[in-house]
């Protein structure tokens, strides 16, 4: 039985207990909302450096291609500092972001060859139709005929062999303006032409080997923007003028600078002479002439760690250096004119 004097608590001390209990759950929802703040902040970072790597790898593989079965001159066609400076209007991108720069590369796809029939073919630059002698392509029973959407780049070579600016070279990177059926005996080709080359006339005929038509690989990279808003940017890769393909989102910036080798000797240019390759060798501005040179490419993304806040985030910058090892046009000496030597898809159609 309980009395009147039994011992029990004070309003005081009840007051006191209960401050104490919140303080230690505070404590303790503190901890529980910074954990699953640090918790986020990884994930956020692990998608960053997911998604760089993911795009720097993409941007690795085609810059590594670029040339590859090409004059030197055709394996970058484009560089743009500004993606909105209106180059190239057929392939301007409406959401693209301001002061974004796009980089063009291409390469030969040799799995697929068709021999055109000289002297059929029509034009007087190159918009006209390559007419080909047989609409199944080399290597014959190794891989089936195609169907080539229109806006799809396909090499024309004929001759001749000395890559000089200017000259009639009878080879070139055309776009199809119109697509060619599976089995069609002709190529459409449009008026836009890959890079800055001059001198390629479809329909006209040289002496010498037979003129061949191969599928081309072009592929292009930059930023791609949602309309009126900063974020969020995806680093875009399209293929042949098809559609972009995001490959890496919350981009913040997206930077190319190029290894040159102006004078031809096979090494970059050492452009302060420290006998160093350093940051300092590298440029951020390319003209046409100067791609043509390409020993290497740095590929710098800048990537949010967080979800971008009032137009702005937190990035971390990841780049890689990619060689150009395919580029096969070579200059004899400074003085003298490049040399491509085109070499078709023979060794895939050995028995």
């Amino acid at each position: 039985m309980r009395t009147r004097h039994a011992a029990g608590f004070t309003l005081i001390e009840l007051m006191t207990a209960l401050a104490l209990m919140m303080i230690v759950i505070s404590g303790a929802l503190l901890i529980v909302v910074a954990s699953a703040r640090s918790s986020r902040q990884a994930m956020e970072r692990t998608d960053a450096q997911r998604g760089a790597r993911s795009a720097l790898n993409v941007l690795s593989t085609e810059i590594e291609l670029a040339g590859l079965g090409l004059p030197a001159r055709l394996a970058f066609g484009r560089f743009d500092a500004d993606a909105t400076d209106g180059v190239d209007d057929a392939d301007s991108e409406p959401n693209a972001c301001a002061l974004s720069p796009e980089l063009q590369v291409a390469s030969l796809d040799y799995l697929r060859e068709w021999t055109v029939v000289p002297g059929n073919n029509t034009g007087d630059d190159t918009s006209g139709v390559l007419t080909v002698s047989d609409p199944n392509p080399e290597p014959l029973n190794k891989v089936q005929d195609i169907a080539l959407p229109e806006r799809e780049w396909v090499f024309f070579y004929q001759s001749p062999r000395v890559d000089t600016s200017g000259t009639d070279h009878g080879h070139g990177l055309v776009r199809l303006a119109a697509p060619r059926a599976q089995s069609a005996l002709s190529f459409t080709t449009g008026s836009t032409v890959f890079g800055a080359q001059s001198g390629f006339n479809v329909g006209q005929t040289f002496s010498g080997r037979d003129a061949k038509v191969l599928r081309a690989r072009v592929s292009k990279f930059g930023l791609m923007c949602p309309t009126g808003q900063p974020y969020p940017r995806y680093l875009y890769w399209s293929v042949g003028g098809r559609s972009q393909v995001p490959v890496a989102r919350n981009v913040k910036s997206l930077a190319f600078r190029f290894h040159f080798d102006s004078d031809h000797d096979g090494l970059p240019d050492d452009k302060d002479s420290d006998g160093q390759m350093t940051a300092a060798d590298l440029d951020s501005v390319a003209t046409m002439a100067q791609l043509a040179t390409v020993k290497a490419v740095e590929v710098v993304v800048q990537i949010c760690v967080e979800e971008p806040k009032n137009n702005d985030c937190r990035a971390r910058p990841f780049s890689q250096i990619i060689p150009t090892r395919n580029m096969n046009t070579r200059w004899p000496s400074s003085s003298e004119p490049p040399t491509y030597v085109f070499i078709d898809n023979t060794g895939l159609r050995a028995p």
